[in-house]
């Protein structure tokens, strides 16, 4: 009897629209269904995550202007008290160890943490800012033409993943009269926009998709 015990197929965790993301999005880069840990799996992870949620109506903040500003406020405010924190350190340290010198290494440790934990916080909440600062990029262009929000996250995430996976910036290519797209990201972008019943024409969100994450990135350098 064969004892090996099988590779988990974690796939089976998500639920059936998570599920066929993931398997686009495998075939896409070419990552085995074996691969169930590392890098890969985990930026793959995060990425069927993001374009769930994308996809659903919970992927849309309803006051996206009121989030952003609490969002900036919430970053300047940990960043002030990391500051603040750090500059304290020595007098409390030097205050402490003339009495109780345990206090001063107490403070120190707690210092510590805090810092580490805002700094977490603060990570998390510039990745939460991404997508709020899409959204009002989104709402507020001024076209008179509402845009397609769904289309245009999903098309927004494939892109950010393919660029993580590949290290390459995506490209779009159509033809025109045949109706179709061409290359990695265009023909994945119609596989997701199928599985998940996206109506919605696939050059105004890939053009959008691309343009905000090239202003993106340029943004970071």
């Amino acid at each position: 009897m064969n004892s090996t015990k099988k590779r988990p197929d974690r796939s089976k965790d998500l639920n059936m629209k998570g599920g066929g993301i993931e398997r686009i999005l495998r075939k896409a880069v070419g990552l085995p269904e074996s691969t169930n840990s590392g890098d890969k799996f985990e930026r793959l992870r995060i990425a069927v995550a993001r374009i769930d949620i994308a996809s659903s109506r919970y992927g849309k903040f309803p006051n996206p202007k009121e989030t952003q500003s609490q969002i900036r406020e919430l970053i300047d405010g940990m960043q002030s008290t990391i500051k603040m924190l750090s500059a304290m350190d020595s007098e409390v340290i030097i205050s402490c160890d003339a009495r109780d010198p345990f206090k001063g290494q107490h403070w120190a440790g707690l210092t510590g943490t805090t810092s580490i934990m805002l700094i977490r916080m603060e990570t998390i909440l510039k990745e939460i800012s991404e997508r709020v600062d899409a959204q009002v990029d989104i709402q507020f262009s001024g076209r008179n033409r509402p845009p397609n929000l769904r289309a245009r996250f999903i098309a927004f995430e494939l892109a950010q993943y393919l660029k993580d996976e590949t290290g390459k910036m995506p490209g779009f290519t159509w033809n025109a009269e045949k109706g179709v797209a061409y290359g990695q990201y265009g023909k994945t972008l119609h596989q997701l926009f199928h599985h998940l019943d996206v109506q919605a024409d696939l050059r105004a969100p890939a053009k959008w998709a691309l343009e905000h994450l090239r202003k993106q990135e340029t943004s970071d350098t």
